[in-house]
């Protein structure tokens, strides 16, 4: 089991860096359909993106809040712009 750290951690990066919420609910129970798309394609996206060299991407890291919603480090606002227009 993992050790719980009671402690304030930082991480330490030279520059700017940018912190990416991104997520979805449901405002209507007959949308549901839309929800089941996005917990298909998001997994699926992330992967892509570990995959690839952080250097070519600028894609940090991410950390899921819940099952339909994360957090992603980007490099830049260029690079996290440049991914979503590929």
């Amino acid at each position: 089991m993992t050790k719980i750290r009671a402690e304030r951690l930082a991480a330490q990066i030279e520059g700017d860096f940018v912190v990416f919420l991104i997520g979805a609910r449901i405002n209507n129970w007959w949308r549901f359909r839309d929800l089941y798309w996005f917990s298909k394609t998001m997994p699926k996206m992330l992967k892509e993106l570990s995959d690839l060299p952080a250097d070519e991407t600028g894609f940090l890291g991410y950390q899921m809040l819940s099952m339909f919603a994360n957090v992603q480090y980007w490099r830049s606002f260029e690079a996290l712009e440049t991914y979503a227009r590929s």
